[in-house]
């Protein structure tokens, strides 16, 4: 069963409504987190939640009690079946409103295709850097790269670098190099992307050009709900899996399952 919360209530699913004039709802004005769970255990949440109130703060919203969403968090999670693999999602609306979600992930272990985004993106916005409910030029770009035979794309900003992918950050491997790019080229602030440079030194963090992009040899992407996964090609060429980057992805459940807290 998953488990809906909103403003301290726990509903039904399909008992959820919305007002046709809330404008939170009109204009995806508000913020939100993503996180993996395992039965019980929500993976690095108070880090999340500080990304949380970061991004409140961007769009100049006030940000609730980061205790008690922890607590509300955690009641949502005990309140649902045990997934092997979950997702729960925090969401604080302009409004002040509070929904969480928390529902299987047990399907999204494929090894993404990536495909490069044709479309250059600005990258310096202070909003670029919110995880905020205004998704439309990821959920396009997605759109785009199915219609390409790809289940993910890689933005390259306006000075021709590498930033982030659709919903994740990304490592690639170039003549037996580890590299993630620089944060200053609009990438978010991965919270896997944090900890993966704290454990795992051998990852640099520099400019990476679109040439080297292209002919990166593998690529890890790192998301807060799948961790770190090998994509398995990238604009339709196969890319290879090191024993250096299946190292890290294995490595870095380890060490997370045994410090989920950390």
């Amino acid at each position: 069963m998953s488990s809906v919360w909103l403003n301290g209530e726990f509903l039904q699913s399909d008992a959820l409504s919305f007002s046709a004039f809330d404008h939170p709802l009109l204009r995806g004005d508000g913020v939100f987190e993503s996180t993996r769970t395992e039965g019980t255990q929500i993976f690095f949440l108070q880090r999340h939640l500080a990304r949380l109130a970061r991004s409140a703060q961007l769009l100049e919203m006030e940000c609730p009690d980061l205790d008690e969403l922890a607590r509300s968090a955690q009641a949502v999670v005990n309140n649902s079946d045990d997934y092997e693999s979950g997702s729960l999602r925090i969401t604080i609306f302009s409004n002040g409103d509070q929904l969480i979600t928390h529902r299987s992930s047990a399907n999204v272990g494929q090894p993404p295709r990536l495909a490069i985004y044709p479309e250059l993106q600005y990258s310096q916005s202070r909003i670029q850097t919110a995880k905020s409910l205004s998704y439309a030029r990821s959920a396009a770009a997605l759109r785009w790269a199915a219609k390409a035979g790809a289940d993910e794309v890689i933005f390259v900003n306006e000075s021709g670098f590498a930033m982030e992918t659709a919903l994740a950050n990304f490592v690639i491997e170039i003549a037996g190099e580890l590299v993630t790019p620089r944060l200053d080229n609009g990438g978010l602030r991965g919270i896997t992307r944090s900890l993966a440079l704290e454990w795992f030194p051998a990852i640099a963090v520099r400019d990476i050009t679109l040439a080297e992009l292209e002919s990166a040899s593998g690529i890890l992407v790192l998301s807060g709900v799948r961790f770190i996964r090998p994509a398995s090609s990238l604009n339709g060429r196969m890319l290879q899996s090191s024993v250096g980057m299946r190292t890290i992805a294995s490595e870095f459940e380890l060490r997370a399952r045994a410090n989920p807290n950390y």
